[in-house]
């Protein structure tokens, strides 16, 4: 008979059809996972690298041991539960439909002013892994609708996916919630569920970007799980405003290669990329010039982004004038 579970965060190393395992950030042993239990990805085993968050259970059979997993969610996956304990500088959230309950700590708890929520609050929550307890913990806390589920559907309540009818290319505005080693995730301003996003989605960086800054995306399928990505990442811009950026060379020269409405990129005369906002370029009427265009350009560090960008762009045949 199995022990009862409890919430565990880790990778997907196997994904069979009918078997797979995961390996918990705890580096406890692996858990055994069958395509009924991964509730989150339509009853099939989510691919090898897939981060998930899952409930892990013991089983004695013949003599054997064996640790296996349930309810397979992404780890972006929004639990519902409900606020039972507030001691103050920690608390725990009794998750609905299960007997887990999860430790919370005030700065998970933004959308209620960095303080624990009342008693009794519905909330919704993601679940991660506390690096210095090595226990599960609540994250991104906030206030849920109000009405629970139903003891069916809280068997297998799925993050909901934006009914927002997104056409390819369309541009998007939101703020980076949080950002986790090579992964992040971006809420968007329409209130629909967070994005999830990889560093190579921005091409106006050399890392992650910072939590809180403000960003415009791209919305893509991952070819690889099947949902929702930002793509084609850059910060929002918010020309003539905050503080100056800081001159880092002048003269620089190269050619317009990937414009856009948003931003665009300079291929340099040495081969590299610089970035470019539609802002920097006055001589061109506010808007980045078309692509194999020549220009000359000042090169600044971002004070937003804290990365290098073009600045004043002009028409190489202007001789920079």
């Amino acid at each position: 008979m199995a022990a009862e579970g409890s919430l565990r965060v880790g990778t997907v190393q196997q994904s069979e059809s009918t078997l797979g395992s995961i390996e918990p950030d705890t580096g406890e042993e692996h858990a055994i996972v069958d395509p009924s239990a991964c509730v989150g990805f339509d009853s099939t085993i989510p691919p090898v690298g897939t981060r998930v968050v899952y409930r892990q259970s013991s089983q004695q059979q013949d003599g054997s041991h064996e640790t296996l997993a349930a309810d397979v969610f992404p780890e972006d996956h929004d639990f519902l539960g409900t606020m039972v304990k507030d001691n103050g500088s920690f608390g725990f959230i009794q998750v609905d439909g299960k007997e887990d309950r999860v430790f919370v700590m005030p700065i998970a708890c933004s959308a209620f002013g960095g303080r624990i929520p009342p008693l009794q609050t519905p909330v919704k929550f993601k679940v991660v892994m506390d690096h210095k307890t090595g226990r599960p913990r609540a994250d991104f806390v906030r206030q849920s609708s109000g009405a629970k589920a139903g003891p069916a559907e809280r068997q297998s309540v799925k993050r909901e996916r934006p009914d927002v009818e997104r056409p390819p290319g369309e541009v998007y505005t939101g703020q980076v919630s949080r950002v986790k080693g090579n992964f992040g995730f971006i809420q968007p301003d329409d209130s629909s569920d967070e994005i999830f996003f990889m560093p190579r989605g921005f091409k106006a960086f050399y890392g992650m970007p910072p939590a809180g800054m403000r960003v415009g995306f791209q919305i893509v399928m991952d070819e690889k799980t099947g949902r929702p990505r930002a793509d084609n990442i850059y910060p929002e811009a918010t020309q003539g405003e905050g503080a100056p950026a800081e001159l880092l060379r002048t003269g620089a020269s190269g050619i317009v290669t990937d414009p856009g409405d948003k931003f665009g990129f300079i291929t340099q005369d040495d081969g590299s990329s610089m970035f470019l906002l539609p802002g920097s370029c006055p001589a061109f009427g506010m808007v980045i010039p078309a692509a194999g265009t020549r220009v000359f350009y000042d090169v600044v560090l971002d004070p937003k982004t804290g990365r290098p960008r073009a600045e004043d762009v002009k028409p190489f045949d202007s001789g920079g004038l």
